[in-house]
């Protein structure tokens, strides 16, 4: 009997060598490019035994990077991912030439990705670059284009205190953004600490208004912004000096009110602040506020 004979009717197949034959399922083929490896055992058998381990050429992961950013004196990772069976080997290509490791570039390969790293020592490695996965079924290429990018502007921001403690922080979007800003870092510190080495700070990667907590009341403080982008961080913007607002205290007397407002910087020397208010009847009535302060 004819090997066809022993197939599905819509299968497809072609003689390699001793009987060995490649066996094509188009249905499957036309999903993910499956090969089954089929052995006629005997010529006089009637019987066909079928590898069912697929077998399929190269196949992008998504999404695909297409392109890349860098500046002068930096370093920019370009990155390619597929799979395939058997695994894919890759190879980086430049103006037609294999690339390998070297002083500028350096290749790293895992079994469905592999990392292409560029020193950018000068304009000249900006450009095209081509990713290609092969294996015994077949090859893929792609191109990703190294551009130079440029880092975020300083920010611009606004800061306020409402509250006790507490500083507000606005920052100002920049909008149709070639490269768009992915996080804040936001520093402050008292205004009279010397230098920023100390300085308390905090990632923020949503949103654009951020809320400092728990500080000192009726104090100075520092406030400066630095934004990044996939290149990397700008500059910081200038320092902004903002005094947080102190406790308010309010008495109501007779639909008068009195407010007085203390700083808790001092606070750590007071035990107690007894507000005691007096009401002088009379034909004309005196409002007189009395504070007593207890030391420690």
């Amino acid at each position: 009997m004819p090997f066809e004979q022993h197939l599905p009717a819509a299968w497809e197949w072609r003689e390699l060598n001793n009987h060995v034959y490649w066996c094509t399922d188009p249905v499957s083929a036309m999903s993910s490019h499956l090969l089954l490896k089929c052995h006629l055992m005997d010529r006089t058998i009637q019987a066909l035994k079928v590898d069912t381990s697929s077998r399929n050429r190269p196949i992008w992961h998504t999404p695909h990077m297409e392109l890349a950013h860098g500046v002068i004196g930096s370093s920019a990772n370009l990155t390619c991912a597929a799979h395939s069976q058997p695994p894919p080997v890759f190879e980086w290509f430049r103006e037609m030439v294999l690339l390998g490791n070297n002083k500028l570039y350096r290749i790293s390969n895992l079994k469905w990705k592999s990392l292409l790293q560029v020193k950018i020592k000068d304009a000249s490695v900006f450009g095209d670059y081509h990713c290609v996965v092969s294996n015994s079924m077949g090859k893929i290429k792609r191109k990703i284009t190294l551009v130079e990018g440029v880092v975020p502007a300083p920010p611009e921001f606004s800061v306020w205190s409402d509250e006790p403690g507490i500083l507000i922080i606005k920052f100002v979007t920049i909008p149709n953004a070639i490269l768009p800003v992915l996080e804040y870092r936001i520093e402050w510190k008292l205004n009279t600490d010397s230098d920023w080495h100390q300085a308390r700070y905090h990632q923020a990667s949503e949103g654009n208004e951020f809320v400092i907590h728990g500080l000192s009341f009726e104090s100075e403080y520092s406030i400066r912004i630095a934004a990044r982008n996939t290149v990397g961080y700008s500059n910081y913007s200038e320092e902004i000096v903002q005094r947080t607002k102190g406790l308010i205290a309010e008495t109501v007397v007779d639909g008068s009110s009195v407010s007085s407002s203390f700083n808790s910087s001092v606070s750590s020397a007071l035990r107690a602040v007894i507000f005691q208010h007096y009401v002088i009847l009379g034909q004309e009535q005196d409002i007189t506020l009395s504070t007593t302060t207890v030391h420690s």
